[in-house]
Parts: structure tokens; sequence; C-alpha cells
């Protein structure tokens, strides 16, 4: 017989983890498109060509042409999709919510919680920052504005201005 570590709704914890969109959208162009070459997999190559897409693009010809990229993968659209869709509009239905910077402090209220002692595995080292900054001025309005719903949902967490500065 397995043992329940949730007995009932009165032991779940609601928890998730947010990060700031611009770094995030990056980090999905970094992990997806440059790392796992999504773009070049056969069932997407087609389309790109009848669309006069490059299946490597740069950062900015990447985010200049977002809609059609997103549309015409799968993949593409469910790592770019605003934090939005999947958290919801309104934080207060989570017990708590943790900045991806901290996950540090969710490790310990589950361990805490489970008693069961772990660690986080390791995130894939990436070129996140390099690729930061090669974002131009036209690029990071269209993310802030792709993002606005998520910047406007985090506002106490993250702030566009705090990207941007990072940028300069």
């Amino acid at each position: 017989m397995t043992q329940r570590l949730i007995n009932d709704d009165r032991d779940r914890f609601k928890f998730v983890v947010v990060r700031d969109p611009i770094k995030r959208f990056v980090s999905a162009y970094s992990d997806r498109i440059v790392y796992s070459k999504v773009l070049q997999r056969a069932d997407v190559q087609d389309l790109l060509i009848h669309h006069s897409l490059s299946p490597d693009p740069d950062i900015n010809n990447f985010v200049t042409n977002i809609e059609l990229y997103r549309y015409l993968s799968e993949d593409v659209y469910q790592h770019t999709n605003p934090q939005v869709y999947r958290i919801g509009k309104d934080l207060t239905r989570w017990d708590s919510v943790y900045k991806i910077e901290n996950l540090d402090r969710l490790r310990c209220k589950l361990v805490d919680l489970t008693g069961i002692e772990f660690n986080f595995l390791k995130a894939r080292s990436t070129q996140s920052k390099a690729i930061l900054e090669q974002l131009t001025t036209e690029s990071k309005h269209k993310l802030h504005t792709m993002y606005s719903q998520d910047y406007d949902l985090l506002s106490d967490f993250y702030s566009p201005v705090d990207v941007m500065c990072d940028l300069v």
C-alpha cells in the first residue's frame, strides 16, 4: 500500500514558480531554438521554407517573426506562451509564489512539509545573458508588449524596467 503525502484538501500546498517574462522568453529561445534545435526538425522545415523563415534565427529575427514561429511550431508556442495562460490571472489562488531565483526557499518549504530531503537538479547552463544583450530596442519593446499581462500580474516580483536596465 502506498502512503499518501496529501490526505485531503486541507493538506494541499499550492505553489507556483514564476520568472521574469523577458528572461523566460530568452531562456526558451536559448534552450529550444539554439540548444535543442526544434525548428530544424523535419516536421517544421517545409513550413518554415514556405514562409521564408530561418530554422536557425538570431534572437531579433525570432522576436520579429514570433507570431509565425509560434503558429508553425507547437514547441515554440508552448514555451513562449505568457505565464498567465498557465498560472491564471489571480495569484491569490496559490498558497505561495516563488521567484525562480529563490528556489531554495521552495525547497526548504517542501522539505519542511514532507520531511523528505532533496535538492533541485541544476538547469542546463545557457548563454541567456549574452542573448539578452543582443536584443534591439524594437525587440525589447515587442517582448514587453507581448508579456504585458505577465508583468502586470507579477508586478510585485518583476518589473520590465529591471530587465531593460540589465541590458544597458
